[in-house]
Formats: C-alpha cells, structure tokens, sequence
C-alpha cells in the first residue's frame, strides 16, 4: 500500500533540464542568501524521460536555522501552484543551497524527502561558479529517497 501521495513527476523522469538562466537565477539567490541557505520553487512539466524546468521562484527560508536548513513558505507554494496549473504547469519540486557544503543531499534532506514525485535541485559554491546536483524523490520499499537526476544544459 502507498501512503505517499505522488508529485508530477513520475517515476519514468530520468532527467532534468535546467536552462542556464534557472541557474543564474538560483545562483544569484543563494549569493544573495549567503552565509544561509536559499530556497526556492521550481516551475515547468515533465515530458517523457525529462522534467523541464521553465522557471524558479525564490522564496523567503523560514527555517529555524537557515545556516544549515531551509523551509519554503507555504503561502508561496500555494500561489505558485495555482498560478502553474493556470499555465499548465506545475511546481516540479524545490531548489536550495548548501553554503558550506558540497551540491548533494545532506542527511536533513534525505530525511525531509517524503513526497514522490518531486525534483531537488541543489547547489553550492564550487571555485569561479556554482555546481549543481538533482534528485528525483522516488518511492522504494515503503520510503522515499532521493534518486540522482542528469542535469541537461540548455
């Protein structure tokens, strides 16, 4: 039995295609955020083998701790659904950043991965630019992990 309600993105996505200006975008909030953790919406649909995300949407991170954690605010989430289905599209997962870290999931993320069906997006600093690392939250066993997505550049 499945108690996991799924996202939309099915288990068949087996990459992401984040467009250089999504990076940008996501990059320019987490330098912005720095010394704490950025957090943001993604917004597009999946087609096939690949989600695609068209755009991002920057959130404010009302975690406790924003040094090492990150939560998006629910209000944004619920408008940028609505505003997404008008278009349809949909939110395909989250973005955030690890300032003091390496661009792959932390503990914390895995452990706060509990919906299928959606994209994390990750980045840190890495020399001159930022890297990047995706993740798809698929259903295994009874839990949810965060399974590796290729980021195709466009």
């Amino acid at each position: 039995m499945n108690f996991f309600e799924q996202g939309p993105v099915g288990p068949e996505v087996k990459q992401l295609v984040l467009p250089a200006a999504v990076r940008r975008q996501i990059a320019a909030e987490a330098r912005r955020a720095l010394p704490e953790e950025c957090c943001g919406l993604l917004l597009g649909h999946a087609e096939g083998e690949q989600a695609v995300a068209l755009a991002c949407a920057a959130s404010p991170n009302l975690a406790p701790d924003r040094l090492t954690g990150f939560e998006i605010d629910p209000a944004l989430l619920l408008a940028a659904q609505r505003r997404a289905r008008a278009k349809g599209d949909a939110v395909l997962g989250h973005y955030h950043s690890h300032p003091h870290g390496p661009a792959a999931p932390s503990g914390t993320d895995r452990a706060r991965a509990w919906t299928p069906g959606h994209v994390w997006v990750i980045c840190a600093p890495g020399g001159a630019d930022w890297s990047y690392s995706a993740h798809l939250a698929v259903e295994k066993k009874g839990r949810i992990v965060l399974q590796p997505l290729p980021i195709i550049d466009c």
